[in-house]
């Protein structure tokens, strides 16, 4: 019977403390699917067997989560602060040297390379978590919804907005700007 049902294009799901003698029709990448999805849902079965913490609590958990995930791939961390980086040093060797032209185009440059740097780092922010399933089941825990993606956000503007104001801050000497200007601009981002 269950064999008729994976042939019709059908899905099965299998849970046991025992090992599998899987039948040969099973590939690689459904046991790895199917592998995932029983961790996935063991874990959010424990989790709803749990009263849900506080409700500053549930922020802090999706905020530490998404912060212990991003620090482990350091490299992605870098990409937005490289491409900001790169953008906002090369408009001052392609236009005039002169101090009125680079602290008339400064805050424009700053700004637009900014959210051109946010742009890199915005499809990452739920992409890992709805591709292994995750996303589904933030979605459906007991959890407000609005808590766990505040912490996400949270977590990702520390990650990527917060070495950009950083840096934006340090690249405005660049663009001669003067000591008002140059804190009008680091307070406005």
């Amino acid at each position: 019977m269950v064999r008729e049902h994976l042939d019709a294009g059908g899905c099965a799901v299998v849970a046991t403390h025992q090992p599998l003698s899987l039948p040969r029709f099973v590939h690689r990448d459904a046991l790895s699917r199917l592998t995932m999805a029983t961790t996935v849902a063991a874990a959010s079965t424990a989790a709803a067997t749990k009263p849900p913490p506080a409700r500053g609590r549930r922020s802090a958990w999706a905020l530490a989560r998404d912060l212990r995930i991003a620090l482990r791939s350091k490299a992605e961390l870098g990409i937005e602060l490289l491409f900001y980086v790169i953008v906002v040093t090369l408009f001052p060797l392609a236009t005039s040297p002169a101090k009125s032209v680079l602290a008339t185009m400064a805050p424009g440059v700053l700004w637009v390379a900014a959210l051109l740097a946010s742009l890199l780092s915005l499809p990452r922010l739920f992409a890992a978590d709805h591709a292994d399933g995750t996303l589904e089941q933030i979605a459906l825990s007991p959890w407000p919804l609005p808590a766990l993606v505040s912490g996400k956000i949270a977590a990702h503007w520390l990650t990527t907005g917060l070495p950009g104001r950083v840096a934006r801050s340090l690249l405005s000497a660049q663009y001669a700007l003067e000591g008002d200007a140059a804190w009008t601009l680091a307070a406005a981002s």
